[in-house]
């Protein structure tokens, strides 16, 4: 049996997926995609109806993300959706490409350290210009 508060996470996962996960994403679309009624898909976001977990599967594959989340217990927030997009994304990455990318964030890196140094003793041309 679910408690309390894994009720209130679900609807408020379920909710946050239609309105921030899913922009211009229709109620009706996502029905027809899981084979639900919508006015079931109604029942799930209001808590009225439990979901199944073959359907929080579905719902969730429907979203981009993996089945396995738990959606009674994970919070979901942009940032969680965005690192786990991100790291979707970092899986078809090759070696190549993540050498480059891995140089580029190294020297970026570097340049704000040495100038966060240059600007702390008064040696960076930036801070001459400013105190003339």
């Amino acid at each position: 049996m679910k408690g309390y508060g894994q009720i209130g996470t679900l609807q408020t996962n379920l909710n946050f997926l239609f309105t921030q996960a899913a922009r211009g994403c229709q109620k009706k679309d996502a029905a027809v995609a899981l084979g639900v009624a919508p006015l079931t898909l109604s029942r799930w976001l209001s808590g009225t109806q439990d979901i199944s977990p073959r359907h929080q599967a579905a719902l969730l594959r429907y979203f981009g993300l993996p089945a396995w989340l738990p959606l009674e217990e994970v919070p979901l927030t942009p940032g969680l959706l965005l690192r786990y997009r991100l790291a979707q994304e970092i899986l078809t990455v090759t070696d190549e490409q993540f050498r480059v990318i891995a140089t580029e964030w190294l020297l970026q890196q570097r340049q704000s350290h040495l100038h966060a140094l240059t600007v702390s003793y008064g040696c960076c041309a930036c801070e001459r210009r400013r105190h003339r």
